[in-house]
């Protein structure tokens, strides 16, 4: 069984479950728990979901249970009381719990610690099925029996601690203006080339004197070697070198984001960052930035979305994306900020 038919086959489960609960919750609750077994990307754009559920019950003790490397997004969030990693740490009944991403475990869990009322994502992705949304929407969409909507805030906790490093390594690196660039994604076909990354470091440079600093995780550092090798006057090179919240404090003092579809995108976009965005074989529009000064570059195929692993194309759709394009994008977002 596929990946994908696996997935529409929860939705169903989750779906029908749900016909067993009534339209609305009957009462406040006094805990709830947040399902989100997803990844980094994702998890930043439930944020909005999640506080606005947070501050319309401010007496509920919330717990989430998400996946490890997610943990530092959430500490952050004012209300959640209790982070769990696995499903066994789920141990008890809530009055809610609000699947915005689960699994056949924690569709047993349900049943076995019923609450009173369950929100869940299969009935939203059927109920939009060929019509999805983006992203953010969903996750209201999910929650929308309690009557949430997406006011746009986005808060992200401030640190002095954060401030400092960051300010600190502004100083080691000389860096006054500057690009961050993410120039990898979990799949190939989703990663423009880095000789492209090499160009649009070479491209700030000259043309508006923004250096490129780099980052990624550790494993990425092989490839981020290759793209700034030659160009250490301009790129640094910072694989593996911050946190999530590091992150977020450096793209705060950035004058642009440039990546491919991925979390650090996500993250840009959530703290209202101006970015460039390359796009492939994903589901279009679900992950494009929302910021007013953001930029996709996608052509999408007629074989779009696919499985994002096997191309059925002798040019891979992310490789159509030209270094023209970009360089206009670039100045239309430098030209709006300035």
């Amino acid at each position: 069984m596929t990946l994908i038919r696996s997935e529409q086959i929860l939705f169903l489960a989750n779906h029908l479950l749900g016909q067993l609960y009534p339209t609305n919750p009957k009462h406040v609750p006094h805990s709830i728990l947040i399902v989100k077994l997803d990844e980094i990307g994702d998890a930043i754009c439930a944020l909005p979901a999640i506080n606005e559920l947070i501050s319309k019950n401010p007496g509920a003790a919330v717990d989430i249970l998400c996946k490890p490397y997610c943990n530092e997004i959430f500490k952050g969030v004012k209300g959640i009381h209790k982070i769990l990693n696995t499903e066994s740490q789920w141990t008890r009944k809530y009055d809610w719990v609000v699947e915005l991403r689960g699994n056949w475990n924690t569709f047993f869990k349900s049943l076995r610690y019923w609450p009173a009322f369950r929100f869940n994502r299969g009935s939203v992705r059927l109920k939009n099925k060929g019509e999805q949304k983006h992203e953010i929407d969903t996750n209201f969409d999910i929650i929308s029996p309690i009557n949430a909507k997406d006011k746009g805030v986005r808060d992200w906790p401030k640190s002095i601690k954060y401030e400092s490093a960051i300010a600190h390594f502004k100083l080691d690196h000389t860096l006054d203006e500057f690009a961050v660039i993410h120039a990898s994604a979990r799949k190939s076909l989703r990663r423009w080339s880095p000789e492209n990354f090499k160009k649009i470091s070479s491209y700030l440079w000259t043309k508006h004197a923004i250096k490129s600093v780099y980052i990624g995780v550790q494993s990425e550092s092989e490839q981020i070697q290759e793209i700034t090798k030659g160009q250490e006057e301009y790129t640094v090179h910072a694989a593996g070198v911050f946190s999530i919240s590091q992150l977020a404090e450096l793209l705060k003092q950035s004058t642009i984001f440039i990546g491919n579809e991925s979390g650090p995108l996500q993250l840009a976009d959530y703290i209202n960052i101006p970015s460039l965005s390359f796009f492939g074989p994903g589901v279009p529009t679900v992950f494009y930035p929302k910021n007013v000064n953001s930029r996709v570059l996608h052509h999408v195929l007629e074989c779009n979305p696919c499985d994002q692993i096997n191309c059925v194309k002798e040019t891979p759709c992310i490789d159509l994306i030209s270094m023209a394009e970009a360089q206009t994008a670039i100045e239309e977002i430098i030209n709006e900020i300035k």
